[in-house]
């Protein structure tokens, strides 16, 4: 990760991307086109190029397998990307096949008095990993990807990267283009016991946004520890919600199956608990304790339905202590065994 003060961001991530290809002897162009190929965009000043990003990329290039930038698979990079920059059209190339001269970088720049009304024609769109392949496994290094592409049997190291929004890099010139919301994607993940680096913010919160209404059934919020993992959740969804967004989050839930009075006063006593906190912050909640509830599910009329098979029970005991990073940070926690599925519906559902 690499940062600055007093230095226009951007300005940043392009200089670490021209230190990075002359470091790998290769140039800038073809360095954003590697980067994209291998699903990494710059995020101006707090960069996505991690030092496992920076190994693949010396080891891609100690073995030839950089593409050049001419290449089938640069054209799908480039089209991937120019689809993370929210569909910026390529900047105007010379189609007649001009020859062009070699930079210092040994890069290669257009001639300069090329007719700049003809545009590259339109990159056909690269499959999606869930179009191309639906029984992917994550293997033990983890692989970069673009957010929200989601492989089946996935594990918790793909959401190293995924937010709501990508600020990624012009091709062209290395500035960074304004954040654009990053596509979504149904999918199906499964967690071991003792996975981390899972967190609400990352698994549940991107398919909520926009939402006015979020309906979730979940038989088992009894305890103070599944309370606080709903609390969590609306926690999430109240900070990255747009401020002008107001959403009513409604909660079926049942009571504990051994009838005892004081249990019972306890679970009404964290729901209204929750209800009173979110007051005033652009989000309702209430709830019905029903009988004969069993599926867990998150629909939301952001036109998605989560299914998860723990409902949000998905975390181990983290110690009480309060100084413990695990209670501040879901990342930080160990994870039950548990899956999670993407389901697309009609927004009117």
């Amino acid at each position: 990760m690499f940062t600055g003060r007093g230095e226009n961001p951007g300005r940043i991530a392009k200089k670490r991307v021209h230190e990075l290809a002359k470091e790998l002897g290769v140039s800038s162009k073809d360095m954003i086109v590697v980067l994209a190929i291998n699903g990494i965009t710059v995020r101006s000043a707090s960069s996505t190029l991690e030092p496992r990003h920076v190994a693949l990329l010396r080891e891609q290039a100690a073995s030839g397998r950089f593409p050049g930038p001419n290449s089938s698979e640069a054209a799908g990079a480039l089209n991937a990307l120019r689809g993370a920059l929210g569909g910026r059209p390529p900047k105007p190339s010379d189609p007649a096949g001009h020859e062009s001269s070699e930079g210092e970088d040994g890069g290669s720049r257009h001639d300069a008095k090329k007719d700049a009304s003809l545009a590259t024609p339109p990159i056909e769109e690269a499959p999606s990993a869930l179009e191309s392949d639906h029984s992917a496994v994550a293997s033990e290094e983890p692989v970069a990807r673009s957010p929200h592409v989601i492989s089946a049997h996935d594990n918790s190291e793909a959401f190293e990267a995924v937010g709501p929004v990508v600020e990624a890099m012009d091709p062209s010139d290395g500035e960074p283009l304004p954040a654009q919301p990053s596509p979504l994607a149904q999918g199906h993940l499964e967690f071991q016991r003792g996975d981390a680096g899972v967190s609400f913010e990352k698994l549940i919160v991107p398919y909520l946004l926009g939402a006015t209404e979020v309906r979730i059934v979940d038989p088992y919020i009894r305890t103070l520890s599944q309370a606080r993992n709903l609390m969590e959740l609306l926690e999430a969804l109240v900070r990255a919600q747009p401020s002008d967004v107001v959403t009513e989050v409604w909660l079926r839930t049942s009571k504990d199956r051994q009838d005892d009075p004081k249990k019972d006063e306890a679970q009404t006593s964290y729901l209204d608990r929750i209800a009173a906190a979110f007051k005033d912050t652009g989000l309702t909640f209430r709830y019905t304790v029903e009988a004969g509830l069993h599926g867990r599910t998150i629909t939301a009329n952001s036109g998605w339905r989560i299914l998860l098979d723990r409902g949000l029970d998905i975390f181990d005991r983290v110690p009480s202590d309060p100084l413990h990073l695990g209670n501040r940070m879901q990342e930080h926690r160990n994870v039950r065994s548990f899956y999670i599925s993407y389901q697309p519906i009609p927004v009117d559902s």
